[in-house]
């Protein structure tokens, strides 16, 4: 039976933590660049199913804020000055 330790509890659910995998988990001993750093997490978050969109202007920002903005409130926006 693992070990395990418990991260937070409330009445209605406990989360905890295999102490085995921590202790077995992989770190880093040395410096990591901020750019080495973003990576990572990035491949963090796709291997938790996120979708990883490439924006590299404020056109690019603002069109894609606009469009889950109408995915989220069901909602068309008529122009570009919404």
């Amino acid at each position: 039976m693992s070990d395990y330790k418990t991260i937070i509890s409330r009445e209605f659910g406990t989360v905890v933590a295999d102490i085995k995998k921590l202790a077995n988990k992989k770190r880093e001993s040395w410096y990591q660049s901020e750019q080495k750093l973003e990576e990572s997490f990035i491949e963090i978050l796709k291997n938790q199913n996120y979708e990883y969109l490439e924006i590299h202007d404020n056109k690019t920002l603002v069109k894609n804020l606009r469009k889950q903005i109408e995915r989220l409130n069901n909602y068309k926006f008529q122009s570009d000055n919404e």
